[in-house]
């Protein structure tokens, strides 16, 4: 005779069971985030893709519905890829790819986020943003990246950010950035404008426009 916890056991077990069988026929979205990154591997395209990094952000506007962020990478691109889960659709994936297989000394990409904050915001007031800069830094004289972003109609909104060697990430010979920022209040429709590049002297290496 099972007891009452064998028989949990077996119940939770073959409900396990049943979620996969359901996801795999209706494909209904999956059930790990593991499975959301290996299907957005395959649609990149670009072979092997190595898991630089992989964080949880649960600032990002709610943690059940977002709040993984992953750097994948090769020697060809440079993806940052977010995970989003419904009860509905299960876990997705997308990417913001860079092509770094050309030769130059700096790739940057960008890609914003709604936070969950303000708590209690008033009717019609934005929401704070969320900005991940990532890239790859090829040059072994550049010791310091200087970011410049905008957002407004105009531009009118400034502001800069910084990141050094020392934060950067090594992975397959090749060194990675991936730097996050909140911004508060109306920081709508935020724009990366430019990325300076400089030495341990404070020379100015290289300069990019917008992302690469």
């Amino acid at each position: 005779m099972l007891t009452r916890k064998g028989r949990a056991i077996r119940l939770a077990a073959a409900a396990l069971l049943l979620l996969f069988y359901a996801n795999f026929a209706c494909n209904t979205g999956y059930l790990l985030p593991i499975q959301a990154i290996l299907e957005q591997k395959e649609r990149i395209g670009a072979g092997k893709l190595e898991t630089v990094e992989w964080r949880l952000d649960p600032e990002m506007e709610a943690f059940l519905y977002s709040g993984q962020i992953c750097l994948l990478a090769n020697s060809d691109v440079t993806a940052l890829v977010d995970l989003s889960f419904s009860p509905l659709n299960g876990w997705r994936a997308w990417s913001e790819t860079l092509l770094t297989e050309e030769e130059q000394t700096l790739y940057v990409g960008a890609e914003s986020f709604r936070s969950i904050f303000p708590r209690d915001r008033e009717p019609g007031e934005p929401w704070n943003e969320i900005v991940y800069l990532f890239g790859r830094v090829d040059d072994p004289d550049i010791q310091r990246l200087e970011f410049e972003i905008r957002s407004g109609e105009n531009g009118e909104n400034t502001s800069c950010l910084t990141s050094v060697r020392s934060e950067w990430m090594t992975n397959g010979g090749f060194t990675y950035f991936l730097v996050r920022r909140e911004f508060e209040g109306a920081w709508e429709g935020l724009d990366l404008r430019q990325t300076t590049a400089y030495d341990g002297a404070g020379r100015m290496v290289t300069t990019v426009t917008d992302d690469t």
